[in-house]
């Protein structure tokens, strides 16, 4: 019975080894759903390889075969069990090749959300930089109405003079109301932060480099479980009745190879390199559209600034008209002065804007590349 003790002691060991080791790389119940998912459903193809199987067996033996001493019957039933050590070693890579696949999607994930925040960011500040400076000049734009109120009925200006600068409030007051709602509209479509402590935001190109790393990780991990498919290494063995109404075991143990393992390796190799090849400069992926994220951010700064020069142009020239009526008779410029005012607080309105957007732009294309 010494071949039987060692059969048992190889299956103990292969098993007990292969629990710790999927013990160690059990997923948590507050890691991700992909996580779980993934880890669920490694722990379930490794349960099939990790355990021995069973086998139930009846051989019916031809009449007149001489079955020496194992049955005078016809018919005999054996009971064995086979273990695979290369299955159980795979079922322990494959649930390390998951805990690697979810650290991967961990990173796109944040990669992700690097993405999508560098897109709406600078824009939720600058209108919310926007909105900040209108409702600052709420109480100035109230008095330039209150003051057209009194010259009005004072019949210092005409009713259209008065709706001119109505306009122009209406005009301020869409601006403002505007700029809240896109902080409002784009706060919506930014994805939720995880509950818990918020980690310091990493910049995306390191992101980048983690998911590319860990996306060739969980590649090659999968192309080594597939060149063990060449191997097969199995321990098998059994109890059989004999013929003096006694039972006996038998067993062996089978090593075996495909040829076609000397070709996949190959393969294999052009396959990861394909892959790699993939990630990198796949036009739909996030690494192509960061890369494209990074051009357009400059142009669009190269934009903001443009507009700005024009914005800074008018404005000073809006000042500068503003300075020489000071010198004019009140009561007959009042109305030109209440107007300018609110022109000029327009276009500060809109230089907030773009200063803030252009700073913005700037910080986000700095944080990107680290």
């Amino acid at each position: 019975m010494r071949w039987w003790y060692a059969f048992t002691w190889v299956v103990v060991v292969g098993v007990s080894s292969s629990v710790l080791s999927l013990g160690a790389t059990r997923v948590r119940a507050d890691d991700s759903a992909y996580c779980r998912r993934v880890g669920a459903q490694a722990e379930s193809e490794a349960a099939l390889s990790l355990w021995p199987r069973l086998s139930l067996q009846g051989l019916r033996y031809p009449s007149g075969f001489d079955n020496g001493p194992m049955t005078n019957e016809g018919f005999q039933v054996r009971v064995g069990m086979s273990y695979s050590l290369l299955d159980a070693y795979r079922a322990t890579r494959l649930t390390a090749a998951s805990e690697v696949d979810c650290q991967a999607h961990a990173a796109l994930e944040e990669l992700q959300s690097a993405y999508e925040g560098s897109v709406d960011a600078p824009q939720r500040s600058a209108y919310q930089a926007q909105a900040q400076f209108l409702a600052l000049q709420r109480a100035e734009v109230d008095a330039v109405i209150e003051r057209a109120r009194n010259r009005l009925s004072e019949r210092i200006i005409t009713i259209m003079e008065f709706n001119e600068l109505l306009t122009l409030t209406d005009q301020l007051e869409r601006k403002a109301v505007q700029a809240q709602g896109q902080v409002a509209r784009l706060d919506r479509g930014m994805r939720p932060s995880a509950p818990g402590p918020t980690p310091a935001a990493r910049p995306a190109l390191k992101v980048l480099r983690d998911v590319l790393r860990l996306e060739n990780e969980h590649e090659a991990a999968l192309s080594s479980l597939r060149m063990l498919d060449a191997w097969a290494l199995r321990v098998n063995g059994g109890v059989i009745p004999l013929a003096d109404r006694s039972v006996d075991w038998f067993g062996w143990v089978e090593l075996n190879y495909s040829l076609g393992g000397l070709f996949r390796g190959s393969a294999e190799r052009r396959y990861r390199q394909a892959r790699r090849d993939e990630l990198r400069t796949s036009t739909d992926g996030l690494p192509a559209k960061l890369e494209k994220q990074q051009t357009e951010l400059t142009l669009q700064v190269e934009q903001a600034r443009n507009e700005l020069r024009v914005l800074d142009k008018r404005l000073g020239y809006l000042r500068s008209t503003a300075a020489e009526l000071q010198g004019a008779d009140a009561a007959l410029v009042a109305h030109t002065r209440d107007a300018l005012t609110l022109e000029v607080l327009s276009a500060e309105s809109e230089r907030v804007y773009l200063q803030t957007l252009i700073e913005s732009l700037a910080n986000q294309r700095s944080k990107q590349r680290g």
